[in-house]
């Protein structure tokens, strides 16, 4: 006879697990891709059709996924719950995946030196995060990025900085400062 302990996991503690882990995975890939469209021309659009994208596929995967779960009737009742959870953990993801998609899908615009006119540090506030301002004139047009405070603090204004411009495949162009980290 063994006598090695096993461990029996359920479908349903599993799920469980999974559902309450969903959001994290959500939040941290979400901080990631976020951070990534910092300097896109139309962030907000961008990431706008990201989170629908990602509320579509959470509310899609509960639908297929739900025959197979054992869930008693309070938690049929409260299935909304388990689809809010599952669609932030895809809101984030798709977050990192459309702007690493962007990124290697986009071709180099111009690669140049730009002068910085004014940079400018917001610090933290109350449901204000801090931000660090580089307001470059491209071309003639006065641009606003966001970079690093590490950058921003190594950067003085009238210096010439390398930035480069990309062009997307699928519309969201965006900048890049070459030597921020």
């Amino acid at each position: 006879m063994d006598d090695k302990p096993t461990i029996n996991l359920e479908p349903g503690i599993i799920t469980g697990v999974l559902v309450f882990l969903f959001p994290f995975i959500g939040i941290f890939t979400g901080i990631s891709g976020i951070h990534q469209i910092e300097n896109y021309y139309r962030p907000y659009l961008f990431a706008f059709i990201l989170s629908l994208a990602g509320v579509s596929f959470g509310l899609t995967f509960i639908y297929i996924l739900k025959p197979y779960l054992k869930l008693t009737a309070k938690q049929l009742k409260d299935i909304y719950k388990l689809k809010i959870y599952v669609s932030i953990g895809f809101i984030g993801i798709m977050f990192l995946l459309g702007s690493s998609i962007n990124k290697r899908i986009s071709t180099t615009r111009l690669c140049d030196n730009f002068e910085v006119k004014q940079k400018i540090h917001r610090p933290y506030r109350y449901r204000s995060p801090s931000a660090n301002y580089l307001f470059v004139n491209m071309n003639g047009s006065i641009k606003r990025l966001r970079c690093s405070w590490k950058y921003l603090n190594d950067v003085s204004v009238g210096q010439k900085i390398n930035i480069c411009e990309y062009e997307s495949k699928i519309g969201f162009d965006f900048i890049i400062l070459t030597y921020d980290e």
